[in-house]
C-alpha cells in the first residue's frame, strides 16, 4: 500500500501555491506550483548602529534589533486552456492589490506537522513570464514588518486572580465552617517556538487594577476599575490598550514592562486590588520563531 501524498502548500489572500506531484487545479483549471521560497527559513539581519571608540579598538555598540523579513516566492502557472491563463496571470496580479493590501502568509510544512505564519504585504511588483500559451513561471516578493513566523494555531490561558485563604478553623459545633481555599492566581503559558512571543491579555471586570506578571519577570498592571463585563485588551506586541474602542495606554503603572513568553514554560501570576478578588484574565499567544 502506497503511502498517501503529504502536500506543502503556501497561501496569501486567497491565493494557493502546492509544490508536489498532481496538485489541484483550481476553479478555472489552473495550477499553481511553487518552486523555491527565499527569506521565510532562516533567521533576518539585525539592525545595529555602532560607533567606532576614539583613539581604542572596536565600537560602542548599542541594541540590535532585527529588520522585517522579505520573502520571495516563485513558481509556475499550469493552465488548461488559452483563455484560462490569462485568468491565472490576473489572479497573480490581484494578489494583496485589491481591497485587501495585507493578508497573514500560511507555510504549512505538513512534513513535519507545521503551519506558521506572518502578516505581509506586497515588497514588490509581482512578475510574470509567459511562456506558452498553457504556462507561465512567477514571482511573488512579500514583507513583513514583523520578522517572526507564529503558529497558525492560537494558545489560551484563564486566570483567576490571586485569593489567600483565611485558614481553617476547627469548631465543633454543627454547622461547622472552615476558611476560603487559596487560589493561587497562577498558569503556565507554553512557547513551543525559538524565541520570546508576546501575548495579548484581557482583563474583565469587576475588578481594580488588575495585572500579570510572569514569575521571575516583567509585569503589567492596569490601573483604573472595570466594572462587571468590561474588558480593557492588552495587545503587548502592537504594544496598544485598548477599552471599547478607545487607548487607555495612559492607564498602565510605572512599574509595567511590555510582556514577552520565552521558548518553553513561562509561569504566569494574575493578581487584582479590590477586596473581593474577582474578576479574570483571558492570555492568548503563539508559538514564534525567528
Amino acid at each position: 500500500m502506497s503511502e498517501p501524498v503529504l502536500s506543502q502548500t503556501i497561501m496569501v489572500d486567497g491565493f494557493t501555491a502546492y509544490d508536489y506531484v498532481d496538485p489541484p487545479a483550481d476553479t478555472d483549471g489552473n495550477t499553481f506550483i511553487w518552486q523555491t521560497i527565499e527569506g521565510w527559513f532562516g533567521g533576518v539581519a539585525p539592525r545595529g548602529n555602532p560607533v567606532d571608540r576614539p583613539l581604542l579598538d572596536g565600537a560602542h555598540d548599542g541594541p540590535a534589533p532585527f529588520e522585517g523579513r522579505t520573502v520571495t516566492i516563485s513558481g509556475t502557472l499550469l493552465a488548461a486552456t488559452r483563455s484560462g491563463l490569462q485568468v491565472g496571470l490576473d489572479r497573480l496580479s490581484a494578489i494583496l492589490s485589491a481591497g485587501t493590501r495585507r493578508s497573514a502568509l500560511v507555510v504549512n510544512e505538513t512534513q513535519r506537522g507545521a503551519s506558521r505564519q506572518a502578516m505581509v504585504r506586497l515588497g514588490g511588483p509581482t512578475l510574470v513570464d509567459r511562456k506558452s500559451t498553457y504556462q507561465a513561471d512567477w514571482s511573488l516578493v512579500l514583507y513583513a514588518a514583523d520578522p517572526l513566523r507564529y503558529s497558525s494555531i492560537e494558545h489560551s490561558l484563564d486566570l483567576l486572580p490571586f485569593l489567600a485563604g483565611s485558614g481553617r478553623t476547627y469548631n465543633l459545633i454543627p454547622n461547622r465552617r472552615y476558611g476560603a481555599n487559596t487560589r493561587p492566581g497562577t498558569g503556565t503559558a507554553m512557547n513551543y517556538g525559538n524565541t520570546d512571543t508576546p501575548p495579548v491579555i484581557t482583563f474583565t471586570g469587576p475588578c481594580t487594577n488588575p495585572g500579570i506578571r510572569i514569575v521571575g519577570g516583567n509585569q503589567i498592571q492596569y490601573m483604573s476599575t472595570l466594572v462587571a463585563e468590561e474588558s480593557v485588551i492588552i495587545d503587548c506586541g502592537a504594544r496598544t490598550v485598548m477599552l471599547s474602542g478607545a487607548n487607555r495606554r495612559r492607564n498602565l503603572s510605572a512599574a509595567s514592562r511590555w510582556i514577552t513568553l520565552a521558548p518553553g514554560a513561562n509561569q504566569l501570576y494574575h493578581w487584582v486590588d479590590n477586596i473581593d478578588k474577582t474578576g479574570s484574565a483571558h492570555v492568548t499567544w503563539r508559538d514564534a520563531w525567528l
